[in-house]
């Protein structure tokens, strides 16, 4: 099917309200703004009757995704367009907005660590130093990588809805219903939908396109009129005698035949895309914004109501037919055959008659669409620079970028995200017609105080991601051995021990973690049978209980469960007649206790937990003694060597309280038919630190990695256990991770399954087949991104952060000291 329908740009009438819109030439820079007045919701009135409002969203991975999925969201993106009225004008901006070197800087780079030398041992003053020397390695592979990619550049994308109505009041109604319209279409493509965008960045991105260089200061200028709430006040504005225009304009405004001059030394200039081929690749918008500038993107679509587009097509048909007549008739009289009239006019009447029948017939709705291209440049040099590259880019699509040559001012206010069309000309498409202005493309991850988390292979950018403050941080990082998952669970550790204060508890069953600890001053808690360390599981919080209308003895009881479950799995497990006497043995060994602790708190009600009159498995051992009954007894027998007999490791009181943010549980002297015990004890102890940590630094976040995370979730009880800290953390301020081989062995109970789903965060190595699988069905990713995780180098795999899933390659130069430090490789040792 044809793309575009008719060969020429068509000039028509504009509107009253644009009309009145464009106002009389301008006299000063603010004049050159084109806009009457804003509003607190950030709503803007174009003129009498015309009010625009914006709305910011989230790009996707399009590209790659299944050829059916694409043409699932093409549809969706056609819908969108649909649903507008002849009232609305609908505008698709995507704003390339570059950051300079400081403040690539100052958003991803490792700061500091504040404070002096007093009262710090030598040691830890050694230490520090060693720990700057991390951070500026760190931050100088961040700036190789900024250079390699094109991470200067930011692409913005913005929905502007121009509503044509009778004044502000009647706006703001109809507004209420396409902000809500909007966001549902829109997130039936990219899953995220739309956000309003507020009056403070409205102005802000008004401003950076009209004061090029300045962008960095000006949102600090602007909390010169935010009131008590923060909020950006007009109010405040309107009392030092200044308007929102006042902020945006330039110094000064030159209109010039081929650009425009902004200040001193910015220039724009507009191109207006035309001579459109009758089908192109749906990349288009994606290639010709790939250019390493400033710059703004513009397609605005305006739907035609139906009776006059019938009405046009019809009237362009027999236009078009009467030149093919006259054609016919010239090539007669001058004697040559008439098969050799152009076949451009025969192609025309194709597509003329083509049209026709797809709007009478088919009913299709039709569009007035304008797409313009404006380039800031802060030199003629630089910008005649992009303009030559944005013109080859263009004709590699067979389409053709023409200057505005006397129309530059009307180009930058169509350009501007206003909606609304100045230059008075524009293009017919069908709904069906418009995939090729598809503004979505690839997805990119750049949060604002997040860590690196590789390259995006598609577009050799960054991922920076904030995983801290996303909506469910716990998580799960899975990779077959040798692939890069422990390379990849240290790359996220080390910036946030550099970065921040959390806490940062490892449970490490091979010892892979303990050099990290070792060498930015952690604590290395040995866990052996033999060790003089000892760790109580029965130590109890009284917040234990993630809600105070939960029992903390009955959380306790759950968790004595599953770990005498993983003692006696060998023996068949439990019987329901076992679990119940737990239970009741879990009542009776916390009676004193919770006593105590009672009489405590009386004098000092900080204290929540008491390891000195904790029970201990010695206790448990002889209240199931104690009690009538063959189950009690048989399961005393059963958990006798871990109570009272050679393997009493944990059965005595703790006697360790490490002060250190970074702790690292070291199981690897643990036999194997003891780890996944010791695993669940160490489990227990760090519950307790995350529900402590909570209560003591308000502000703190716990970061738990539990590597070959496989072996908690073996048995039924252990895994609901688990499946329940996964779920009840985030209350505590606890970020979970799972590190295990392949997501198969979590995926095949319906407990790992629940910690898959409380999993907000999942980074995805090589994985087998059934893996794959796995993750192709729980993803719905297509096998372009699939590919990622099959047989790839180290450091290669998936990035799925809640919402979306992308491509990464995690790798470090070889020749640093955190490569070293990070690195497992025999080889390399």
């Amino acid at each position: 099917m044809p793309l575009f329908k008719n060969k020429k740009e068509t000039q028509k009438q504009q509107p009253t309200e644009i009309k009145k819109a464009k106002g009389r030439r301008a006299k000063t820079a603010q004049q050159s703004i084109p806009y009457e007045e804003m509003y607190p919701n950030g709503m803007i009135k174009i003129g009498p009757g015309l009010f625009s409002k914006s709305y910011y969203f989230g790009d996707m991975n399009f590209a790659t995704e299944k050829e059916d999925k694409q043409e699932e969201i093409l549809k969706s993106y056609s819908k969108l367009l649909s649903k507008y009225a002849p009232n609305v004008t609908a505008q698709f901006t995507i704003f390339n907005r570059k950051t300079s070197a400081d403040k690539i800087k100052e958003k991803f780079f490792l700061k500091p660590k504040n404070g002096s030398g007093l009262g710090r041992t030598e040691d830890e003053i050694e230490r520090e130093k060693r720990q700057q020397e991390y951070r500026d390695e760190y931050n100088a592979i961040l700036e190789n990588r900024i250079k390699e990619g094109r991470n200067d550049i930011q692409k913005e994308r913005y929905i502007t809805l121009t509503l044509k109505t009778t004044d502000v009041i009647m706006a703001n109604r109809t507004f209420i219903t396409l902000d809500e319209e909007t966001n549902n279409a829109v997130r039936e493509i990219n899953k995220t939908g739309v956000r309003p965008l507020t009056i403070e960045e409205r102005i802000c991105i008004l401003h950076d396109i009209y004061k090029v260089g300045e962008e960095d200061f000006f949102p600090s200028l602007l909390n010169d009129y935010k009131d008590d709430a923060g909020e950006f006040s007009l109010e405040k504005l309107s009392k030092k005698g200044l308007t929102t225009k006042d902020l945006i304009a330039p110094s000064n405004y030159m209109n010039g035949m081929a650009q425009v001059q902004l200040g001193e030394h910015n220039f724009a200039k507009t191109f207006l895309i035309s001579n459109f081929p009758t089908a192109m690749d749906t990349s288009f918008l994606s290639e010709i914004t790939n250019i390493p500038c400033t710059m703004l993107t513009s397609v605005i679509f305006k739907s035609c109501p139906h009776k006059k587009a019938i009405r046009d097509v019809k009237a362009q048909n027999s236009a078009i037919k009467s030149e093919v007549v006259k054609a016919n008739q010239k090539a007669i009289k001058n004697n040559y055959d008439p098969s050799l009239i152009s076949e451009d006019l025969l192609t025309a009447r194709e597509e003329a008659a083509e049209l026709v029948r797809e709007v009478t017939v088919h009913n299709q709705k039709l569009f007035f669409t304008t797409v313009t291209v404006t380039l800031l440049a802060t030199s003629l040099d630089e910008l005649k620079e992009y303009s030559d590259i944005l013109k080859m880019r263009i004709s590699d699509f067979s389409c053709q970028a023409n200057t505005l040559y006397g129309q530059q001012t009307a180009g930058l206010k169509t350009s501007l995200p206003l909606g609304v069309n100045y230059t008075e000309i524009d293009r017919m498409l069908t709904a069906d017609s418009i995939d090729a202005l598809f503004p979505f493309s690839v997805q990119e991850l750049m949060d604002q105080n997040g860590h690196f988390y590789g390259l995006n292979p598609i577009t050799q950018n960054m991922i920076v991601y904030n995983r801290r403050d996303s909506y469910l941080p716990n998580g799960l990082i899975v990779g077959q051995s040798g692939r890069g998952k422990s390379f990849f669970a240290k790359g996220e550790i080390i910036p946030n021990l550099l970065d921040t204060e959390d806490d940062i508890i490892i449970m490490d069953p091979d010892g892979e973690f303990v050099p990290i600890a070792e060498e930015f001053g952690g604590a290395v808690i040995n866990v052996s049978q033999r060790s003089d360390s000892h760790i109580n599981p029965l130590d109890m919080d009284i917040n234990y209980a993630a809600s105070n209308n939960d029992d903390p003895v009955a959380k306790k009881s759950d968790y004595l469960v599953s770990l005498c479950e993983s003692a006696t799995k060998q023996m068949g497990g439990l019987t329901p007649y076992e679990i119940n006497t737990i239970q009741k043995v879990t009542k009776i060994i916390y009676k004193d206790y919770l006593t105590n602790l009672e009489e405590m708190r009386k004098f000092n009600p900080e204290i929540t937990i008491d390891v000195n009159s904790s029970p201990t498995l010695a206790t448990f051992y002889s209240a199931l003694l104690d009690m009538d009954g063959p189950e009690a007894h048989q399961l005393a027998m059963a958990m006798e060597r871990f109570c009272v007999g050679n393997d009493d490791v944990f059965s005595h009181r703790t006697n360790i309280d490490p002060k250190s943010r970074f702790i690292v549980y070291n199981l690897k002297p643990m036999p194997k038919n003891m780890k996944e015990f010791g695993m669940m004890v160490c489990l227990s102890d760090i519950w307790n630190r995350i529900v402590r940590n909570k209560d003591e630094h308000k502000n703190k976040a716990t970061w738990v990695y539990l590597d070959e995370f496989y072996l908690m979730v073996q048995t039924a009880s252990s895994a609901t256990m688990l499946q329940e800290y996964f779920r009840r953390c985030r209350k505590y301020h606890g970020i979970m991770t799972g590190i295990t081989q392949d997501i198969e062995d979590l995926l095949i109970t319906p407990e790992g399954r629940g910690i898959f789903n409380n999993s907000g965060f999942v980074a995805m190595l090589s994985q087998s087949n059934i893996g794959r699988s796995e993750i192709q069905e729980q993803f719905d990713v297509s096998d372009t991104l699939i590919d990622y995780i099959k047989d790839k180098p180290e450091g290669t795999g998936l990035l799925y952060t809640g919402k979306t899933v992308v491509p990464f390659n995690y790798d470090l130069p070889k020749d640093t000291k955190l490569y070293k430090l990070m690195s497992t490789k025999p080889s390399e040792d």
